[in-house]
């Protein structure tokens, strides 16, 4: 009984968490990133890492995230309000970066799970 309770209760975690990442304009449904343009493309893996870990890209262009594992996962901002998307199994979730700088981010709900984008 305990161990079904952890399955069902990390379920819901994993649940809310997307819910209370709302929706994002820059969300995508289309499964890949390979034709949205972005200069870098990551993807959030079953091994519960970003992969790359980091990328370079010039201030004005894009990053596209793809969920290519089998669990949900979230691209979240080391700086409280800068992007914070959910990503269910498959999607996509693409970000301008205007300024120049290092931006942190990590999964909520894999807290393992971190990355950086430098912006030149």
């Amino acid at each position: 009984m305990p161990t079904q309770w952890l399955l069902t209760g990390g379920a819901v975690l994993g649940s809310l968490a997307l819910l209370a990442c709302g929706s994002d304009p820059t969300t995508s449904t289309s499964k890949t990133c390979g034709a949205s343009g972005a200069a870098a493309n990551i993807t959030a893996t079953s091994s519960l890492s970003f992969a790359p870990a980091a990328a370079t890209i010039n201030a004005g262009q894009s990053v596209c995230w793809q969920n290519g594992s089998q669990f949900a996962h979230t691209v979240t901002s080391d700086e409280v309000g800068a992007f914070n998307n959910g990503l269910a199994i498959g999607d996509t979730f693409i970000h301008t970066f205007a300024n120049k700088g290092t931006f942190t981010y990590h999964c909520s709900i894999h807290a393992v799970m971190t990355g950086t984008i430098t912006v030149q």
